[in-house]
């Protein structure tokens, strides 16, 4: 058989599952791949019962000697195999069975499941022995399984104390080693930089698998579960106990004293597969368990600190899917925000609430609040506005209100610039204006104010900001469009968050949310009843969520303040564009110099893959409008409209509206 993928597709769940499983006891690639890879229950619950699972155990019973030794000793001493379905390249696929095995809901015979379950954790003592084995880090004689395996055995582990069956729990839970090896795993990149970058040295180098895991973001997620599954099934004492193992031997970081450290440091994509939320939810554990000082944590304020912490997150995955990661991590980030500030009294005097929230506006926590505001993601409206009641509540208390005082204007600006960028969460942002208006003076009238170009009143009635970082006024349009030049640069500083980027960072971030959000470009073209080569694809990542439009050439010099050379390029990309059926893209973002207008160039192979009738060919320059057609005709399906649901939007201008609100950000 040529390749895994045709096995799978022609022999895989086909074979006798008594073959199969002799076939693995010899150590064959390809049925324990697919075994791995498999996503029929039933046929894998056949191969468990046939004895593919005790074929596996057999050679993890066996860790402390060389793989290829194991290998051909399965065979008898045999002559190893030369066919496509050739041995096994590596142990960590039996890890990876063995890990699946572990997870409940794998097979179909709960019986099995449990009765399989509990073979592993009875067998896995040499196992656990090997890769609990820091100096030595070897698997099979080798430190490069060891690593492969790190993610899958930690995984394993992660089943084990979330399973229904709680007997393995109390097996592992027994273990004395367990709870240093899972601090240790969980705090790997603070502890253990020389192991780390082992790690990194063998995934850029040696690691020869499609799609190279991230192993040491994996694994932290991986250990952080445990130890949250611990608190869920044992209760907080559990976790506790952890708090003051060393994060790895003779370290003067524990657990607790190193946990605002681990958040600072890791920024792996791994870590933020569920890692980083978990972790969350053990600070909130550890940080009760001192009593919520700040000094338990060796800093002045963890309030300060969490802000930092969760505006990073936020601002690193905002552009991105919203998936189930992100809603937890953002949601679980807010609640740890609100857990830091609602701290317990001192020698019965009040509560220090007034400094904590004080503290988190001057790091920056009501930036933080309008970002998820930004996002209109109504998946966080009740876990923000119930926030956001807290700093409501300390307004009037004079450190917080001396904080909203230092940061209002700047706060009250950034607060315009969402409200310029619908949609956003309504409720947030009127809490939020609310706030700034009990605490700060009123704003002076617009129209009392001089402009910034030509010094005179703006008393035209034609008044009007800077719409990037609404801070100086303008009389006119005119005069707003003739300062840009002296003013974008001013502009970037008088902003203030996000920071500036380099021109390469927003390109590239530009090329990530195209490939991930073009479709919502492509809807909203059509709801405006443009073909998606006659208008600029605006990608505007002047803030933490992206806004994406369709712009007219006019529309585009207007909201982008282009000058008359700037047009005239762009007009003729346009052009070029539409002839060769390719669309014209627009990166926005600010670099330290100003505001970047990147046009970008996306040609008709890179077009959305749409299903076509078997044996047809679509011409190149139809390929983007006819993506662009079948977008619609599936968006509508999806949302159980008919063909002639657009026009009827069409009709109704405010029922359009809120249509083409809903493709503007991801």
């Amino acid at each position: 058989m040529a390749n895994l993928a045709e096995y799978i597709q022609n022999q895989w769940t086909t074979e006798d599952p008594e073959t199969i499983v002799q076939e693995m006891g010899q150590g064959k690639r390809f049925p324990t791949e697919a075994l791995a890879l498999s996503k029929d229950v039933e046929y894998r619950t056949k191969i468990v019962q046939a004895g593919g699972a005790d074929r596996i155990l057999e050679f993890l019973l066996q860790t402390d000697k060389p793989f290829q030794d194991v290998l051909h000793k399965s065979k008898g001493g045999g002559e190893e195999s030369d066919d496509n379905n050739g041995d096994l390249h590596c142990p960590s696929v039996w890890l990876n069975v063995v890990n699946n095995l572990c997870q409940d809901g794998y097979l179909s015979d709960s019986a099995l499941a449990r009765e399989t379950q509990y073979k592993i954790a009875i067998n896995m003592g040499p196992l656990f022995q090997d890769m609990s084995n820091w100096e030595k880090r070897e698997l099979f004689g080798s430190k490069d399984y060891w690593m492969k395996s790190l993610p899958f055995f930690v995984s394993m582990l992660s089943g084990f104390l979330s399973s229904s069956f709680t007997k393995l729990a109390d097996f592992l839970v027994r273990q004395e080693s367990l709870p240093s090896f899972l601090v240790r795993v969980l705090y790997l990149e603070v502890g253990d930089s020389t192991i780390a970058s082992e790690i990194v040295e063998f995934s850029i180098e040696r690691d020869d698998r499609i799609g190279k895991p991230d192993i040491i973001g994996l694994s932290q997620t991986y250990a952080a579960h445990c130890i949250k599954s611990l608190w869920m099934k044992r209760g907080k004492p559990m976790v506790e106990q952890y708090a003051d193992i060393p994060i790895r031997p003779e370290h003067q970081l524990t657990m607790q004293t190193g946990i605002l450290k681990l958040f600072e440091v890791n920024g792996r994509k791994g870590w933020y597969r569920g890692g980083y939320g978990a972790t969350l939810s053990l600070f909130i554990i550890l940080y009760d368990k001192c009593d919520r000082f700040s000094s338990e944590f060796g800093v002045e304020s963890v309030s300060s600190k969490m802000v930092g912490i969760c505006q990073h997150h936020l601002s690193k995955h905002i552009h991105l899917s919203r998936d189930r990661f992100f809603l937890e991590a953002v949601m679980t980030g807010i609640v740890t925000l609100g857990a830091t500030m609602m701290t317990p009294a001192i020698n019965q005097q009040q509560a220090p609430i007034d400094y904590n929230v004080a503290s988190g506006i001057h790091a920056g926590l009501l930036y933080f609040c309008l970002d998820v505001c930004d996002s209109n993601d109504v998946r966080l409206a009740k876990a923000l506005d119930g926030f956001l009641s807290i700093v409501t509540a300390t307004a009037k208390l004079p450190e917080t209100k001396k904080a909203l005082q230092k940061h209002g204007e700047d706060i009250r600006c950034r607060l315009e610039r969402v409200l310029a960028r619908a949609p956003y969460l309504h409720t947030g942002l009127n809490i939020l204006n609310q706030i700034l208006q009990q605490s700060l003076p009123p704003q002076p009238d617009m129209n009392t104010l001089g402009c910034e170009f030509c010094f005179e009143k703006c008393s035209k009635g034609t008044t009007t900001k800077c719409s990037f970082c609404r801070t100086v006024t303008y009389c006119s349009e005119d005069c707003k469009r003739l300062n840009w030049m002296l003013h974008q640069t001013d502009c970037c500083t008088k902003r203030k968050i996000p920071l500036p980027r380099t021109a390469e960072e927003i390109i590239a971030q530009g090329k990530v949310i195209f490939a991930q959000h073009i479709n919502q470009l492509l809807f909203q073209s059509a709801l405006k009843n443009l073909s998606i080569l006659n208008t600029f694809l605006i990608f505007d990542m002047s803030e933490a969520t992206p806004l994406f439009q369709t712009l007219s050439i006019g529309q585009f010099k207007d909201v982008y303040l282009q000058n008359e050379e700037s047009v005239e390029e762009a007009l003729k990309v346009l052009t070029k564009n539409r002839a060769s059926g390719s669309v014209t893209a627009v990166f926005i973002g600010f670099t330290e110099d100003g505001m970047l207008a990147k046009l970008v160039t996306f040609p008709p192979d890179t077009a959305p893959l749409m299903p076509t009738p078997e044996g047809e060919q679509l011409e190149p320059m139809k390929k983007w409008e006819t993506a662009q057609q079948l977008v619609v005709i599936m968006s509508l399906r999806s949302a159980g409209q008919g063909s002639d649901a657009i026009q009827k939007l069409q009709a109704h201008p405010q029922l359009l509206r809120a249509s083409i609100l809903k493709t503007m950000k991801p």
